[in-house]
C-alpha cells in the first residue's frame, strides 16, 4: 500500500493531469472519472472529466493539453467487459463504433487524425506498472487494443502530445467499481472491481510513472 503521504510528495514540482469520463450507453456512473478525480485529490494533481462525444473529448483535451502543459498525462476508461486493469499498450489512428456515443452519433471508420501516424505506443512504465500491480494482488494485464471508440480517441490525443512535447503519458481501461453498481441488479451480474482496488492500482501507476 502507498502511503497517502507520499502523494503530493512525488509529484515533486511536476505537473501531473489525469482524465476520465461521465456516464454513458448502459452504465449509470463511471469509475474512471470517480477514480481520476480520487488521485488527483490525494496526489495534488489536475484532473477533467471528458465527454463521451466523438471529437468533442479530442478538442477539449487537446485545448486543456495546450493550456496546462503537464510533465504526466494519464487517462483513464471504463471497459464494462473486464475484472481487471487493463494498461493500454497501443493507441490507434481510428475512429470506429456502432455504439452511439452520449449525442446519439456513429462512426463509420475513418482516421482520428488524417495523414497521421498509423499508431503510438504508451509512454508509461507499463512493465513495472504491471509486476507491482500483480505483487499488491491486483487483477492486471497488457492490452494491445484500446478499441477504436472514444477511449482509443482520447489515448491517441494524449500520445500525440505527448510525442511532440517529448513528455510521459498513458492510457489504462478499469472494470466496473462494485460499489457503484451495488444497487443497480441489472448490471450485477456483469465484471467489477472495488473502487478502493481501483485507486490503490492508480497509486501504482502515478508513483511508478512519476520515478
Amino acid at each position: 500500500m502507498i502511503p497517502r503521504s507520499i502523494g503530493a510528495e512525488a509529484l515533486s514540482g511536476k505537473k501531473v493531469l489525469l482524465t476520465g469520463f461521465g456516464p454513458f450507453d448502459i452504465f449509470p456512473m463511471n469509475p474512471s472519472g470517480a477514480l481520476a478525480e480520487a488521485l488527483s485529490k490525494e496526489f495534488g494533481s489536475r484532473w477533467e472529466i471528458l465527454p463521451v462525444v466523438f471529437g468533442s473529448s479530442r478538442r477539449l483535451l487537446m485545448e486543456i493539453l495546450d493550456g496546462y502543459r503537464p510533465d504526466l498525462v494519464i487517462s483513464f476508461g471504463l471497459n464494462g467487459g473486464i475484472s481487471h486493469i487493463a494498461l493500454e499498450k497501443i493507441a490507434l489512428n481510428v475512429r470506429y463504433s456502432e455504439i452511439p456515443e452520449n449525442e446519439g452519433k456513429l462512426s463509420d471508420p475513418s482516421p482520428i487524425v488524417e495523414g497521421g501516424p498509423l499508431a503510438y505506443g504508451s509512454g508509461l512504465p507499463l512493465d513495472r506498472i504491471l509486476l507491482r500491480m500483480r505483487a499488491s494482488g491486483i487483477p492486471s494485464r497488457m492490452s494491445f487494443s484500446a478499441g477504436t471508440y472514444i477511449c482509443n480517441e482520447v489515448f491517441y490525443t494524449v500520445m500525440e502530445h505527448c510525442s511532440e512535447n517529448a513528455v510521459k503519458g498513458g492510457f489504462i481501461h478499469v472494470p466496473m467499481a462494485s460499489d457503484m453498481i451495488a444497487g443497480i441488479p441489472r448490471l450485477m451480474s456483469g465484471p467489477h472491481m472495488g473502487m478502493s482496488t481501483m485507486i490503490e492500482a492508480g497509486r501504482i501507476a502515478l508513483s511508478e510513472s512519476l520515478r
